[in-house]
């Protein structure tokens, strides 16, 4: 038995899986990186897009996140810029979450990448 909020669910996993919202959620989120690094912290920027899925794992009993970069070829390492990996874990997880949470997905049940 697993107890939560004045609850009692037949297991954690029972828990979990009570909240659920929908299936699926896709985001388009933007964020900036550095397009031309003029040197002495003259920069132009670029902003780029990540596109962020999210889906129900019924054998995780948590939502899945998995995420691209249309616009990864733009972003330049050699400008100063992070891996599409590295915004994705500073600039664009937390915003991800937030539209999540913000359409009534609790954040315990959102797998952290």
């Amino acid at each position: 038995m697993y107890e939560y909020g004045g609850k009692t669910y037949a297991s954690e996993d029972e828990y979990f899986d009570s909240l659920k919202v929908n299936d699926s959620y896709h985001f388009s989120i933007p964020f900036e990186y550095i397009a031309v690094n003029h040197g002495d912290g003259n920069y132009e920027i670029g902003t780029a897009y990540m596109e962020v899925d999210v889906t129900w794992s019924d054998s995780a009993h948590e939502y899945l996140i998995s995420y691209y970069s249309p616009d990864a070829g733009n972003i330049d390492p050699t400008q100063g810029n992070d891996s599409v990996d590295g915004f994705f874990m500073n600039e664009v997880y937390d915003k991800a979450v937030s539209q999540l949470v913000s359409q009534g997905v609790p954040s315990n049940c959102i797998q952290p990448w």
